[in-house]
């Protein structure tokens, strides 16, 4: 048989990801709009958005946060 490297296995998974779902920068770019378009169809909705900063090589990456948790 074939065998592939991991890394040429992660790129091809990752391609595919994308085709399927879109990237993960343009998903999170419309989760605002996703958000309150769901308030708008359902008042009642409750939305608190957590955000965490970012660390790179255990330094805190200012002006930058990734998403945590929605409720």
């Amino acid at each position: 048989g074939n065998t592939i490297s991991y890394v040429k296995a992660w790129k091809a998974t990752k391609k595919a990801l994308e085709r399927a779902f879109g990237n993960w920068e343009e998903s999170y770019k419309l989760l605002p709009r996703c958000l309150q378009a769901l308030q708008v169809f359902v008042p009642s909705t409750i939305i608190q958005v957590q955000r965490c900063p970012i660390l790179e090589n255990v330094v805190l990456v200012l002006g930058k946060r990734r998403f945590h948790r929605l409720f």
